[in-house]
């Protein structure tokens, strides 16, 4: 049973009374449920207002709360610190990684020159951890077979440590310098003879001890003693932190024809690392038949055994040639863990052509499986 208010004196009845038990006035449906509705919209309002006042202390809980754990996480500057150690990218782009592997996800990307504090080293010296001015918090690699990623910057920390232990080893060698001065003097007020042969003593002592502290304090070695193999490249040739980076360009491998059937030649040129973000495979196609033909990939191809979707056609007059290559993207490659690519297996179907745009669809020739290694 619910209350509602008579119409006429405004006092509190049974909403099941059909009077007014205070001055007997008939209560009217109409009135009984524009007094219901009002009701409920009281309570609906007041239902609103709860859930508001909830999600406002929900969002401002949730915002502390993320303030309190990520309060001492110092956004990356990419700014130099020499008070603290920080890395500098050698190689045009590291993938950023959620784990110590190259299986694991890929978060993000640093490119070359770039600084990054590091924030912790692996006992390996392999990996480190850093976070970007985007908040990208991940493990990138130092070096990939011999091949070093990135480089150390000096700490100023450890150049004063080496610079205090120079002044007192100094120290040390002139106060003991002094002494033997002292030592002379006493023997020459002794002995006027003597004294000759200790001064001309001194004069030798003195001069081994310069001669020892100049051996002492040898020019720090600046010239570069590092030799690089085959396919690699000196940089910082000036410097004693000069090391060898793998030549990332086109190279040819055999120039290897790969296929040769009814005047269509293809022919393997090699592998083209030079673009950031594509690693090609060229190739050198020649139609040497009198029919235009159309040669294109007919299945995926494999690279260093991985399934890799790419798409390869290109139309040929008789006579004419193309160096059109299969063109991978690095961030593919990378998912599967490739950044050089060893082996690509690969068929292609070839097709005459009409020379108006349309296949014949009479002669379709598809090779076999060719294999090809770097």
């Amino acid at each position: 049973m619910a209350l509602i208010k008579c119409e006429n004196c405004n006092k509190e009845i049974s909403d099941t009374s059909k009077k007014c038990v205070h001055c007997g006035t008939k209560i009217r449906k109409k009135n009984k449920e524009r007094l219901e509705n009002k009701s409920v919209k009281v309570k609906s309002k007041k239902k609103v207002i709860i859930i508001v006042i909830i999600l406002v202390v929900l969002i401002s809980g949730g915002f502390l709360i993320r303030n309190f754990f990520i309060k001492e996480e110092i956004p990356q500057t990419n700014i130099r610190n020499e008070d603290i150690l920080q890395i500098e990218i050698l190689n045009d782009y590291i993938n950023i990684r959620s784990q110590m592997s190259v299986n694991s996800d890929i978060l993000g990307k640093v490119y070359k020159d770039e600084i990054y504090d590091v924030i912790e080293k692996s006992e390996d010296g392999l990996w480190y951890l850093i976070n970007t001015s985007n908040n990208i918090r991940g493990y990138i690699a130092s070096q990939h077979d011999n091949v070093p990623y990135v480089k150390e910057l000096d700490v100023k920390g450890n150049n004063q440590e080496n610079n205090s232990n120079n002044e007192n080893s100094e120290e040390n060698i002139n106060q003991e310098s002094n002494n033997n001065t002292n030592s002379n003097n006493s023997t020459t007020n002794t002995n006027q003879n003597n004294t000759n042969n200790n001064n001309s003593n001194s004069n030798s002592n003195n001069n081994n001890q310069e001669n020892n502290n100049s051996n002492n304090y040898e020019p720090q070695l600046k010239a570069c003693l590092k030799t690089c193999d085959s396919g690699y490249v000196l940089k910082n040739e000036d410097s004693v932190d000069c090391y060898c980076e793998k030549i990332q360009q086109t190279y040819v491998a055999k120039n290897q024809v790969i296929y040769n059937n009814e005047g269509v030649k293809i022919t393997a040129k090699g592998i083209d690392y030079s673009d950031r973000n594509f690693i090609t495979f060229d190739l050198l196609v020649e139609n040497n038949s009198d029919i235009p033909k159309v040669i294109q990939r007919n299945h995926f191809s494999y690279v260093n055994g991985y399934d890799m979707a790419t798409v390869y056609s290109v139309t040929l007059q008789p006579g004419t040639k193309s160096t059109n290559g299969l063109s991978y993207l690095r961030s593919t490659l990378s998912k599967n863990g490739i950044t050089e690519i060893n082996s690509i297996k690969i068929d292609f179907v070839i097709i005459d052509w009409d020379g108006n745009g349309l296949s014949t669809g009479k002669r379709r020739v598809t090779s076999d499986w060719i294999n090809i290694n770097f």
